[in-house]
């Protein structure tokens, strides 16, 4: 089975309102249905914080589309097992984890599956996304396992040996607010596994803030000063962290490289759009996937 019809598949299964154009066109272009609906209802301009925008995640179901697509690329199927992996050398003898930000699940299950013996708590707040990820959960039969919360004041205060949190803070208004709290999930000797977006600014990506750009390739400073030792890259995209002052590697290396990477995706911002007023969102609606993979296709390819 090619990977559109395993997706579409488990669009149908886990998905009230699947769609296979719309997943046609997120597989051509990552983004493709939140920029559309960021369009269709309004929301204001792209990458600034606003209530529309907080509202926005519980009005769209395009982050379910965006998840899928992006968790079937290659790097996030390595990212996957890659974290699976990492868990089992932190907790060997099993514990507690928290994906926060779970998005669509493919990370909290890909987890429990790998380590039977930890008890992980997806928590995502967005509806479609969360609603996705509990049937994804009830259909790998992973509910005695998975715990799956949606509110903030629901996650047990010291409860967490590891916490993950992937691709969340370049969307959130204050990201240092988010990174502290993240000192109170933890017990006093919890590790963190950390990627974020913050110079991702671009058109496919109306809901990273620009108010972020500023912390792009920052992430190993932002994480020491609330209290958290860096401990190394889990792979390019992925940093490690512990909670306290454990022993760190060399920082030198890491913190000039990602200054520079930092200084440049600053100015490529400023280069291509310069403010909010100066993207073009409909580019990335203006391209349609190629006639093979829409779900007319997938129709007629299924009936001969």
């Amino acid at each position: 089975m090619n990977p559109y019809d395993e997706m579409l598949a488990l669009l149908r299964r886990c998905h009230t309102e699947a769609n296979g154009e719309r997943l046609a066109n997120e597989m051509f272009i990552i983004g493709n249905n939140v920029v559309r609906d960021f369009l269709r209802l309004k929301v204001g301009l792209p990458w600034v914080w606003s209530d529309a925008m907080g509202a926005f995640y519980n009005e769209t179901d395009a982050f379910v589309y965006e998840g899928l697509a992006f968790h079937y690329s290659p790097i996030r199927i390595h990212a996957r097992a890659a974290t699976a992996a990492k868990i089992k050398e932190l907790l060997p003898n099993g514990g507690t984890v928290l994906c926060y930000g779970d998005g669509i699940g493919f990370d909290s299950c890909e987890i429990a599956v790998a380590n039977p013996k930890v008890h992980v708590v997806s928590f995502e707040p967005g509806r479609a996304s969360s609603s996705f990820a509990r049937k994804l959960i009830d259909d790998l039969e992973l509910a005695s396992q998975i715990q799956q919360l949606s509110k903030v004041e629901e996650l047990k205060p010291r409860g967490f040996d590891v916490l993950i949190c992937y691709d969340v803070l370049e969307h959130v208004p204050c990201p240092m607010d988010l990174i502290q709290s993240f000192t109170n999930y933890l017990k006093p000797d919890g590790n963190a596994l950390i990627a974020e977006a913050f110079a991702h600014v671009e058109p496919t990506h109306p809901t990273h803030l620009l108010s972020n750009l500023k912390y792009a390739c920052k992430t190993i400073s932002l994480f020491r000063k609330s209290g958290f030792s860096f401990q190394g890259m889990m792979q390019p995209k992925i940093q490690t962290f512990k909670l306290g002052t454990a022993t760190e590697p060399s920082l030198r290396w890491n913190l000039v490289r990602q200054a520079a990477a930092g200084v440049r995706a600053r100015l490529r911002f400023k280069y291509r759009y310069g403010s909010p007023e100066g993207a073009d969102l409909n580019w990335v609606i203006s391209i349609k996937s190629p006639v093979f993979l829409t779900d007319k296709a997938y129709r007629c390819e299924a009936a001969a």
